[in-house]
């Protein structure tokens, strides 16, 4: 990349950051970012009710499968 390439890339790149300030700064920007937070709150207690159900669940799995092998190993130690 040449000097005037460096020069005219930085220009576009400051140019686009000031605008993404501007926006930002701006009330319909402000109103964004207010739904992006809310947006991200929404998720984050869906992915932790996910979580919760799925943890719950192989519990579930788990406490059949003991009960499971308990009723085998009962049935194989009568056998003998």
């Amino acid at each position: 990349m040449t000097n005037k390439q460096k020069l005219v890339a930085a220009i576009l790149v400051g140019a686009a950051a000031g605008a993404l300030v501007a926006f930002l700064r701006s009330e319909k920007g402000k109103e964004m970012m207010n739904d992006l937070k809310e947006a991200t709150a929404d998720l984050e207690e869906t992915v932790s009710d996910t979580i919760s159900t799925f943890s719950d669940t192989v519990s579930g799995f788990l406490q059949k499968g003991q009960k499971l092998v308990d009723g085998f190993e009962s049935q194989l130690n009568e056998a003998l």
